[in-house]
């Protein structure tokens, strides 16, 4: 299996060990107590680390003129949770983890964060086993693709961002946001805010902040818009 896994991976460890810990889960250890590896939560950790500054590092040297907050944007897409995921499933990653029976049932192979976190923990166990170049040369055939993708669907851009240039596109009108409506608790305050175009909201959104609640209620526009369902209808 560790074979198939390097073979996959187009990479052959010095120390198996260390790939072995990466594709361990905690809860394999609950139902194998004498399994002496450890599980990957440390490796993990670590690759989150080396993937961040790949991903910065790349877009720093690629694009000289971006910004700091549209170079952030993108590196978080590049390294979210869903992107690594689709990364560990290009590799048939699930069907070599090591996890409890329970969390097998329950999908563990192809849920989303368990494959996230054990690719992650992979990119640590190579940097301990290499160096960074060596990890740096595997990880960016994988952020190439994902980059092109994300830039030609302008997936570094905020909702608020990309309504306002639809909006203005197509009806030369920038939106506006009001807030519709303040809850507060014991524990937290929520805002319920709608987009606004010609004095027609056309999106609401809620947040624990006014900012997160303009950006949910642009989302929500956007999605209406591209359904065809928005409710805005120009003189």
């Amino acid at each position: 299996m560790i074979e198939q896994l390097q073979a996959e991976l187009g990479y052959e460890f010095n120390d198996v060990t260390l790939l072995e810990q990466a594709i361990t889960h905690r809860s394999y250890l609950n139902e194998n107590p004498s399994y002496t590896l450890g599980h990957n939560e440390r490796l993990e950790f670590l690759g989150d680390a080396v993937l961040q500054l790949i991903a910065s590092d790349l877009l720093f040297d690629r694009f000289v003129d971006m910004s700091e907050g549209r170079m952030t944007r993108i590196r978080g897409w590049l390294v979210r949770t869903e992107t690594l995921a689709s990364f560990a499933r290009k590799i048939q990653l699930g069907s070599f983890l090591r996890m409890a029976r329970g969390e097998e049932i329950d999908g563990g192979r192809d849920r989303d964060s368990m494959l996230c976190n054990a690719f992650e923990a992979i990119i640590g166990a190579m940097y301990l086993d290499s160096d960074l170049e060596t990890v740096r040369q595997f990880i960016l055939p994988y952020f190439e693709d994902t980059l092109a993708e994300i830039l030609a669907r302008q997936h570094d851009k905020d909702p608020k961002s990309l309504f306002q240039e639809w909006a203005q596109a197509l009806f030369r009108i920038t939106p506006t946001y009001t807030v519709l409506e303040e809850i507060e608790t014991a524990h937290k305050k929520q805002f319920r805010i709608g987009v606004v175009l010609d004095n027609v909201i056309v999106g609401e959104g809620e947040g624990r902040s006014k900012q997160a609640a303009e950006q949910a209620a642009a989302s929500h526009a956007i999605k209406l818009a591209s359904m065809g369902a928005l409710p805005f209808i120009l003189d």
